[in-house]
């Protein structure tokens, strides 16, 4: 995966039990990120994909939207791709295991709120109080307003299927414009895509792994957009 990595410290913030003016309970996970395979659209389309390894034949895929709405700059999509089990007969025909999606499949709507990074220590010493954290989200992350609460979008078109009438991709709309297409049209290729609409606009980026054998594989990434 070569040597670009990304080092990102991330600080969770726990609910308030307390009053406002109280420092809150935090915790902060560091992980780094191999930036060999990241994929970036122009700067029109304002997309990244970022794909890694997360243990053995397992990998976490990230996709990053950027947004034109007033209050939150970017959507972010987490999905996690595990080695499908097989069976010994599917063992002797396919070159190696495809992927499964894994539960739960993450959407987070973020700020940006300085151009300069915290490098993780905005939490350090306390000074993260309730009325801080309302402040850096903004008041329309401060709505508390759900995924759940909006209705998934309806692209037909999105489903792809074989010359025999059988699914092929697997299509899931989530809310937020958000889509996720999976599935194999070979046996040793699995393909893996997320997308996001806005203004009419379809962004995407794919991913094919190809297993070349058990131990050995091929990743090819692209970003495109499309006007609906």
């Amino acid at each position: 995966w070569g040597e670009a990595i990304l080092g990102r410290k991330t600080i969770t913030v726990f609910p308030a039990v307390g009053c406002k003016i109280e420092n809150m309970d935090t915790s902060k996970e560091v992980d780094e990120v191999p930036l060999e395979s990241a994929c970036y659209g122009d700067k029109n389309s304002s997309v990244v994909g970022l794909q890694y390894r997360t243990g053995g034949q397992s990998f976490r895929l990230e996709t990053i939207f950027g947004l034109k709405n007033e209050g939150y700059d970017r959507m972010r999509v987490i999905l996690d791709l595990v080695r499908s089990q097989r069976s010994e007969e599917e063992s002797s025909s396919i070159p190696a295991a495809l992927f499964t999606p894994k539960a739960p499949i993450v959407l987070v709507l973020e700020r940006r709120t300085s151009e300069v990074s915290s490098g993780g220590t905005i939490a350090d010493g306390g000074g993260l109080d309730a009325q801080t954290v309302f402040t850096l989200l903004g008041p329309e992350l401060s709505k508390s307003r759900t995924f759940v609460e909006d209705k998934p979008s309806d692209l037909d078109h999105l489903s792809s299927v074989g010359d025999d009438g059988s699914t092929r991709h697997v299509v899931v709309k989530f809310p937020g414009n958000i889509s996720i297409t999976y599935g194999s049209n070979e046996p040793s290729i699995y393909y893996c895509g997320v997308s996001h609409v806005e203004d009419g606009v379809r962004r995407i980026v794919t991913r094919d792994f190809k297993f070349i054998s058990e131990d050995e594989m091929d990743l090819k990434v692209a970003s495109f957009e499309e006007v609906l």
